[in-house]
């Protein structure tokens, strides 16, 4: 069954107004020459071209607008601003990594130097210990004191018989520390460690710490004195 279909046409008439920066918005002579006769009332027509014109007047005027006024505006981001923004979040979130990336390297540089510390300071602390027990003795009523060589104290040289003795535990020259039982980021690292009578005073001893193989350097230095020496007459 074949349905009827009916096409509606209509025909419209497109008035091209010039702006010549007039402020009264009258029809120039020649669009009313060009005016159909159908619509030859040409003060009719500029009265509504006044009346329309001055209804978006305010489009072309300078204004602050309030708080208040801006978040009533409605709107949105073209593709240029959008495309703009993105690239501007891009630089500042790749600067960001960047500064996050070296604020980790700071702190692990920063864990590994307190690490180093920590295990120098233990190591310190036993040197100390075999220092202050060389020589040591009791009494027969348990008080401590000490039984340093005569001659060491006479000639000046406690800290090269405290080098020199097997039972101090402590012996001249360079060893290292070890870091058994180190986190693994201290594993590729090696301390030195130097022990060695002061030159100008044989009585004092002189502990030096260096570190190689890291990406930090560390360096320590003690001097210690043997408490025996309070004991030489």
């Amino acid at each position: 069954m074949m349905k009827n279909s009916s096409v509606l046409t209509q025909e419209f008439d497109l008035l091209l107004l010039p702006l010549e920066g007039n402020d009264n918005h009258q029809l120039s002579n020649k669009v009313f020459d060009n005016l159909p006769n159908n619509l030859l009332d040409k003060n009719r027509i500029e009265k509504q071209l006044q009346k329309l014109l001055c209804q978006t007047e305010e489009e072309s005027e300078d204004q602050e607008l309030s708080l208040e006024e801006l978040e009533d505006l409605e709107g949105g981001l073209g593709l240029v601003d959008a495309m703009v923004s993105s690239s501007i979040l891009m630089v500042i979130a790749t600067q960001s990594l960047g500064l996050m990336g070296d604020s980790m390297t700071a702190m692990g540089k920063s864990q590994m130097r307190d690490g180093l510390n920590a295990a120098i300071n233990a190591d310190l602390e036993l040197v100390r210990h075999n220092v202050s027990d060389w020589a040591r003795s009791t009494t027969t009523d348990g008080q401590l004191t000490y039984d340093p060589d005569k001659g060491a104290c006479d000639a000046g040289t406690l800290a090269t018989a405290l080098l020199a003795d097997a039972n101090s535990g402590l012996t001249g020259g360079s060893s290292q520390v070890s870091l058994d039982n180190a986190p693994n980021k201290l594993q590729g690292v090696t301390i030195n460690r130097t022990i060695s009578v002061d030159p100008s005073n044989s009585n004092l001893l002189r502990i030096s710490y260096s570190t190689d193989g890291g990406s930090i350097n560390v360096e320590q230095n003690a001097s210690m004195i043997t408490p025996a020496q309070g004991w030489c007459a």
